[in-house]
């Protein structure tokens, strides 16, 4: 495994419900990806979300915790993906401040 990709995202909803459209719309943040990803696992333990992920025929794990004022991401991306980390992390960056947007 390459270092993770660590994404920080913050928002103003409170960790409820942060946590809430987390579960509600996870897939609609890594949906821009296109079919290649998939999320294949998902166990909420608390604030934590622990999912596994098919990339473009790898696997990948990544943990999300929900605090008070951020959602931390950190993906763990096999090597051979690792090149396209920066893509990934845009994408989700910008998709789950879309998502976590107060309105």
């Amino acid at each position: 495994m390459a270092d993770p990709v660590v994404i920080s995202i913050p928002h103003r909803l409170g960790k409820a419900e942060a946590r809430r459209r987390l579960e509600a719309g996870i897939d609609q943040v890594v949906a821009p990806l296109g079919r290649v990803v998939s999320i294949d696992r998902r166990v909420w333990t608390g604030d934590r979300l622990d999912f596994g992920m098919s990339l473009a025929g790898q696997t990948a794990r990544g943990l999300v915790d929900v605090e008070d004022t951020q959602v931390r991401i950190a993906l763990e991306l096999p090597w051979v993906l690792a090149v396209i980390a920066k893509r990934v992390r845009g994408v989700m960056d910008q998709r789950g401040r879309g998502l976590l947007e107060k309105k």
